[in-house]
C-alpha cells in the first residue's frame, strides 16, 4: 500500500485546506509535485491524467456528471490508489475513512452552520485571496516564483 498523495500547490487555498484536514485526521500524506522526484512526478501526472479520461476520479459522495466537472484544484490519491477532488468533499471523504476525528459535526443545526460557512468560504475566501494575490500585490507578487518552484520537478 502506498502513501497517500495531495497533488496541487500550496498556492491554492483548497490545497492548504486539505492539508489542515490531512494534518487534523492525523493521515500521512505526501506533497507533489513540489516533494517528488521528476520521474515520480510524471508518473503520478500520468496516473491522474489516465483516471480523468476513464471516469475514474471520484468525488465524495458522487455528483450527477452532468452538473460536475474536473477544477483546476488540488487532488488527492489514497492509499489504496483512488483518485479523489473537491477539497469540502475530500474532507467529507475523510471523515468516512476516519471517524474517530470528525471535521464535520452530524447533530442539526451544526452540521448545516459549519457547510454553510465552507460554502461561504470556499466562494467569497477565493475571491479575497485572489485580490489581494494578483491585484493588490502586483507590483511585489512573488506567486509565479512559487509556482515554478513548486512544479519545478513537474
Amino acid at each position: 500500500m502506498s502513501k497517500t498523495i495531495l497533488w496541487g500547490v500550496r498556492l491554492s487555498p483548497f490545497h492548504l485546506k486539505l492539508e489542515a484536514c490531512l494534518q487534523f485526521k492525523q493521515v500521512s500524506y505526501r506533497r507533489l509535485p513540489a516533494e517528488g522526484s521528476y520521474l515520480e512526478n510524471s508518473r503520478t501526472m500520468f496516473g491522474l491524467e489516465q483516471a480523468k479520461r476513464n471516469g475514474q476520479v471520484k468525488r465524495y459522495p458522487n455528483m450527477d456528471a452532468t452538473l460536475d466537472e474536473y477544477p483546476a484544484v488540488p487532488f488527492l490519491r489514497s492509499r489504496d490508489g483512488q483518485w479523489l477532488y473537491d477539497s469540502s468533499a475530500i474532507a467529507h471523504w475523510l471523515d468516512q475513512e476516519k471517524p474517530s476525528t470528525a471535521l464535520f459535526p452530524l447533530e442539526e443545526p451544526f452540521d448545516f452552520i459549519a457547510h454553510l460557512l465552507d460554502e461561504a468560504f470556499d466562494e467569497f475566501g477565493l475571491y479575497m485571496v485572489h485580490h489581494m494575490r494578483w491585484v493588490d500585490s502586483a507590483r511585489s507578487n512573488t506567486m509565479g516564483k512559487l509556482l515554478g518552484e513548486e512544479y519545478k520537478h513537474a
